[in-house]
């Protein structure tokens, strides 16, 4: 599935997020700087809250230019009818957006930054860029047989 390296936690070295299958929750592996990564996924939180997702594409991007790097995670099951096997598993999932609160934690922030990464899409893929010119970073998503979308980020770290 989807993954990225980048300095997360400003150590100087590359650590990697790793969108993982449904019950298997996303990896969060620091780089402890020797060849060893340690997965910090169920510390900061992200394992729990990826639990019930499927996730396609993730990354490392500052959304809320505060200088700490967050993840995106775009998510969709690859079974249209997994819901009769796993009630709670839908075909369709929302997006998470986490935001990097610094000292190795995260929060999800997805209801916090407007509507359009709370609808369910079944989602493939997302890339962010400032397409704008405006300083902030855009996003665009794309999802299983629908039309890519382009998020544009607002004042306040909100997108539309």
């Amino acid at each position: 599935m989807g993954t990225d390296a980048a300095d997360y936690d400003n150590s100087g070295k590359q650590s990697l997020v790793i969108g993982n299958f449904t019950n298997e929750g996303m990896a969060l592996y620091r780089n402890g700087g020797s060849g060893l990564f340690t997965n910090e996924a169920a510390p900061t939180g992200i394992s729990r809250m990826t639990t019930q997702s499927l996730t396609f594409g993730t990354f490392f991007f500052d959304y809320d230019l505060d200088g700490l790097l967050d993840i995106l995670a775009i998510n969709g099951h690859v079974s249209d009818d997994i819901a009769v096997v796993q009630p709670n598993v839908k075909y369709a999932q929302p997006p998470h957006l986490f935001r990097n609160i610094g000292k190795g934690k995260f929060e999800e922030v997805t209801a916090k930054v407007g509507p359009a990464l709370q609808r369910a899409i079944v989602g493939r893929g997302a890339a962010y860029a400032d397409i704008d010119n405006d300083g902030d970073l855009d996003l665009v998503i794309t999802a299983n047989n629908g039309p890519a979308r382009l998020l544009r980020a607002t004042p306040h770290s909100s997108c539309r």
